[in-house]
C-alpha cells in the first residue's frame, strides 16, 4: 500500500516486493522524496506494473511464488523496464556473490538490506536523470497514450480483409516457393514492441533459413558505441527466395493480419524487434513508441534519400510520433510505392 505522503514534481516511486523489511521502510520515512509501494509477491507485482510505472524497484533475495532471476527476465521480456533501477536484497556472503553473477546478466545492484541506504545514494544521479529525460516513464498520462480513431479502424479492417481475399492465390503462391526452397514454417512469427510499448506478435513471410534467426553480436561495439539498429549486409541467412520478398516488400503482406487483430496500421512506426526496443528506452527516447505502428512508414519511403542510419532512422520515427497527420500519412502512403522496389531491404 502506498503511503499517504503528498506528491511533488520530485517524487521517486519505489516499489518493493517481500514480505516486509525494516531497512526499506526506514528507508522510506528518512526520505520524503520516496513514495513507497509494497507487494507480497512476484505476479502482484507484474499485474501492478501493467497500469504503472515505477522509479526504481527493491526486491527479496527470495520470493514466494516466483524466483529473482524470472521475476526479472519476465519484466525484460514484457515490460523492457531496463532502465529502472532494480536492486536485489541478499543474506550471506556466499548468497551474494552468486547474486551477483546473476544480476549482471539483467541489469540489477545486489546489497545487504542495512547497505539500501548508501546503494540508492550511489544511483541517486540516475534516478534524477531519468526523470528529467523520461517524464512518460514516471508518470500516466493520456497525453501519451495513443488510440486509434474509430472511422480509422474500421476503414482499415475493411481495406485489409478486402487486399487478404483478393491476394489470397499469391499467398499460396508465395508460400509454395518458400517451401521447395527451405524447409520449415513459411510465416516467421517475431515478438514485436509496437503502439503504446505494447508486445504483440508480428506475421512474416519466412525469408531466412528455418532455426537460424539469431539476434546479430554486438560484440565488435562497446556499451556506449552500440546501433540501435542492427541490420547486416549480405546476410548469409537469408535465402534466394528471401531476397526478393524483401527487396519487394512482400515479405510484409501477412501483416494483413495484424492490422485486422488491432496491433498495427497501414502507416506508422515500424514495430521493433523486443532488443532494439530495449536499447530506444534506455537511450531515453519512449515517445518513438506513442504513435501508431505500421507496415510502412516516414523512414521507409525517405531512406533512399538521406540514409538508413540508426540515428536518422530513431530521429525520424520520433518526428513522426511528434507531428503525425493526415496529410503526413497520405504522403506516406503514396511515396510508399515508389521505394518498394528499393536495392536496401527496409
Amino acid at each position: 500500500m502506498s503511503s499517504s505522503r503528498k506528491k511533488n514534481t520530485n517524487t521517486i516511486k519505489l516499489l518493493y516486493i517481500g514480505e516486509g523489511n525494516q531497512y526499506v521502510k526506514k528507508f522510506v520515512d528518512e526520505n520524503p522524496q520516496f513514495v513507497l509501494h509494497e507487494e507480497r509477491n512476484g505476479w502482484h507485482a507484474i499485474n501492478y506494473l501493467k497500469l504503472r510505472h515505477v522509479d526504481i524497484m527493491v526486491c527479496d533475495n527470495k520470493l514466494m511464488d516466483i524466483s529473482v532471476v524470472d521475476f526479472r527476465n519476465y519484466l525484460k521480456k514484457y515490460f523492457l523496464l531496463l532502465g529502472v533501477p532494480f536492486v536485489v536484497f541478499c543474506s550471506g556472503e556466499k548468497e551474494k556473490k552468486i547474486l551477483e553473477s546473476k544480476c549482471k546478466q539483467f541489469y540489477a545492484l545486489c546489497c545487504y538490506p542495512q547497505e539500501l541506504k548508501e546503494t540508492i545514494k550511489k544511483i541517486q544521479p540516475r534516478l534524477e536523470k531519468n526523470q528529467k529525460i523520461n517524464p512518460k516513464l514516471s508518470m500516466k498520462s493520456e497525453k501519451y497514450h495513443h488510440s486509434i480513431p474509430f472511422r480509422k479502424r474500421v476503414v482499415e479492417v475493411c481495406v485489409a480483409t478486402v487486399l487478404l481475399v483478393l491476394l489470397s492465390p499469391f499467398f499460396a503462391l508465395i508460400a509454395l516457393l518458400i517451401r521447395l526452397e527451405s524447409k520449415g514454417s513459411v510465416i516467421h512469427v517475431s515478438m514485436r514492441m509496437g503502439r503504446n510499448m505494447e508486445i504483440f506478435r508480428l506475421y512474416k513471410f519466412r525469408s531466412m533459413y528455418a532455426n537460424v534467426d539469431k539476434i546479430v553480436s554486438d560484440k565488435n561495439y562497446t556499451v556506449f558505441e552500440q546501433p540501435i539498429f542492427i541490420k547486416p549486409k549480405n546476410d548469409s541467412r537469408i535465402t534466394r527466395m528471401g531476397k526478393l520478398l524483401r527487396r519487394t516488400s512482400m515479405d510484409e503482406l501477412p501483416q494483413l493480419f495484424n492490422i485486422l487483430l488491432g496491433q498495427i496500421c497501414f502507416i506508422g512506426n515500424r514495430p521493433l524487434p523486443l532488443f532494439e526496443a530495449e536499447k530506444v528506452i534506455k537511450s531515453g527516447h519512449c515517445e518513438r513508441f506513442y504513435a501508431p505502428a505500421g507496415i510502412t512508414g516516414l523512414w521507409q519511403v525517405t531512406g533512399k534519400k538521406i540514409g538508413v542510419s540508426g540515428e536518422v532512422r530513431l530521429w525520424q520515427d520520433i518526428y513522426f510520433s511528434k507531428y503525425y497527420s493526415f496529410k503526413l500519412g497520405l504522403m506516406i502512403f503514396f511515396k510508399t510505392f515508389n521505394s518498394l522496389l528499393q536495392k536496401d531491404n527496409v
